[in-house]
């Protein structure tokens, strides 16, 4: 079975309808195309935790607009083909974040752990999957790159990682935690951990807002006028439209 092919609700889906029902619907009609940074992530991932999977990545330096490439990443998947400088990143990333005082007194990257772990089951509101990257007894682990620590509270805030911990949750049953590494050397890392207490009133935002779909809502995230107002600042205006 393979966990693209099952029609159920994600929580890729329901982080789009954090943002509105209009993101949501166009997320649930329209076929994931793998980006170059999603390529990135991917083989980060594979480097960090499943390190036998990445030792067979190809090594190919070329060009990616000659036949050869094109048959290469029909062979291995466009995911599984890198130049020797990224895998080299890979590989460097890998062992900062393996190194990682906390990750290794909280044996975060303990061997016996499942990466990728899949989850199916079903919710009153419909059929439900995860996929989840690193999970062990007591937790699961999601990794993430970011390209400053000291601004990952924004971006989760902004990409609603917190409904998707609240998902994962849900479905293996162990509160998660976050390895979150910077994505240009020196490759820093930081551990985030989750309080617990908050993940049955995060999936509750998640139900929320599948019922909200499933009541055929389509709104967009701007339901009303915005007041424009331009920030003033001691040297003069933010924005100048004159200029």
């Amino acid at each position: 079975m393979d966990y693209f092919d099952v029609k159920a609700m994600n929580s890729s889906t329901i982080k789009a309808g954090a943002k509105s029902m209009l993101y949501m619907n166009h997320i649930k009609k329209t076929p994931v195309v793998a980006t170059p940074a999603m390529i990135t992530g991917t083989q980060r991932h594979m480097a960090l935790l499943e390190p036998e999977k990445f030792a067979d990545m190809y090594i190919y330096d070329g060009s990616k607009r000659v036949k050869e490439y094109k048959e290469l990443k029909k062979e291995y998947g466009a995911e599984n083909i890198m130049g020797c400088a990224e895998h080299r990143q890979c590989i460097e990333a890998a062992e900062v974040a393996r190194a990682h005082p906390i990750v290794k007194e909280m044996g975060l990257l303990a061997d016996g752990g499942i990466a990728e772990k899949e989850f199916y089951w079903d919710e009153p509101q419909g059929k439900a999957k995860a996929k989840i990257d690193y999970l062990l007894p007591d937790r699961f682990v999601e990794y993430k790159t970011t390209a400053s620590l000291d601004s990952f509270h924004r971006t989760a805030e902004n990409l609603h990682y917190h409904l998707g911990l609240a998902w994962y949750w849900r479905a293996c049953g162990v509160p998660g935690i976050f390895i979150v590494q910077e994505a240009k050397a020196p490759f820093d890392v930081a551990v985030f951990e989750v309080h617990e207490y908050k993940l049955q009133g995060w999936f509750d935002q998640c139900t929320e807002i599948w019922d909200k779909y499933l009541d055929g809502a389509n709104d967009g995230a701007y339901t009303e006028p915005i007041m424009f107002e331009p920030v003033e600042h001691d040297d003069g205006l933010l924005l100048d439209f004159e200029a």
